[in-house]
């Protein structure tokens, strides 16, 4: 026998998916004490669901906490255990490798770009571009995704 569900209530033969909104957030949210969207009568379609309306009602009350105030918590994963210096660089050099083949591949001119750029900066002894600096530093920042880095630097150098 498959055990309870999170977030799945059943009232009466009718299944909703409910979360518990947090004291602190209660003023922003009507002073409720929850959120529920209603699932329909049937467990497997209401099973199938869940997880789409969990998601909406966690926008709601992120929604919140940026009116609020409330600083967001980072998207970032906490590690379960603690790795040595040596292995958290070899899985961040693994992380780029990923990356690199996946803009590759999705990307084709992304392979091109980073020749030329690389190129560049061996005539020019590495010199930074000013009209490309400021989005490589938004990508430091965590501003822009590393997906999005080609169509920016493409728009930057058809504007020149």
């Amino acid at each position: 026998m498959a055990g309870a569900l999170r977030h799945l209530l059943n009232r009466n033969g009718r299944f909703f998916a409910r979360l518990t909104i947090p004291k602190s957030l209660r003023p922003h949210l009507q002073n409720r004490t929850e959120l529920r969207i209603p699932l329909g009568p049937d467990r497997r379609e209401a099973v199938r669901l869940l997880a789409g309306a969990v998601a909406q009602m966690q926008e709601k009350l992120a929604a919140a906490r940026r009116d609020a105030g409330e600083e967001m918590a980072p998207s970032v994963p906490t590690p379960k255990r603690r790795v040595s210096k040596p292995r958290a660089i070899y899985q961040l050099y693994q992380d780029l490798l990923f990356s690199d083949d996946f803009l590759r591949d999705r990307e084709p001119d992304y392979a091109e770009l980073v020749r030329k750029a690389h190129h560049t900066n061996r005539l020019e002894g590495i010199e930074p571009d000013p009209d490309i600096d400021h989005i490589f530093e938004a990508f430091v920042r965590g501003e822009i995704e590393a997906t999005d880095l080609v169509p920016y630097i493409k728009a930057a150098q058809a504007s020149r």
